[in-house]
């Protein structure tokens, strides 16, 4: 009788990129409903909640410098159909930013041990800057495509730099 190893999983390679993106997002869900599981399914409005949603809204966040907010908040609202403060659905929004970050990452770095991806997918969910974020809810989801876009722009300097010395 053969012996199997009991650590093949977490040793075997993940060649194909949709499969690495599947991988991510599935461990990525999983850590966040984990790690941030009591800040998605109970509600506790700070100040933010109250202020976006029954306050001045745009103009009461120019002078907090969140002038971007506004307008994120209507196209969030064209997408989803909503007007209300949804943890889990701002969750769930950010983790799905998360996972994209985490594949971005693991495309330029090209890692593609099931080990390390399952990991890095806990390690850049449970960070304590996210974990301070979820008290700030209602914004989650604006944060996390925040933070999508300057890792999208961070790739494409580091990448696009190589094919920028080839056309100078």
């Amino acid at each position: 009788m053969k012996k199997r190893n009991k650590t093949a999983f977490f040793d075997s390679q993940v060649d194909s990129a949709l499969e690495r993106a599947k991988l991510i997002l599935c461990f990525v869900m999983i850590w966040g409903m984990l790690a941030h599981g009591f800040m998605l399914f109970n509600k506790f409005s700070f100040h933010d909640d109250p202020t976006m949603l029954f306050g001045s809204g745009f103009l009461g966040f120019l002078n907090l410098g969140r002038w971007m907010t506004d307008f994120l908040e209507i196209i969030n609202q064209f997408l989803f159909l909503y007007d209300y403060s949804l943890p889990v659905i701002n969750g769930i929004s950010f983790f799905l930013c998360e996972a994209a970050i985490l594949w971005i990452i693991s495309e330029i770095f090209e890692i593609k041990n099931k080990g390390i991806l399952i990991g890095l997918s806990g390690l850049i969910v449970a960070l304590p800057t996210v974990t301070c974020l979820f008290g700030y809810i209602h914004f989650a989801g604006l944060y996390g495509f925040g933070l999508l876009l300057s890792i999208g722009g961070a790739c494409l300097i580091c990448v696009g730099g190589v094919f920028l010395r080839y056309w100078v």
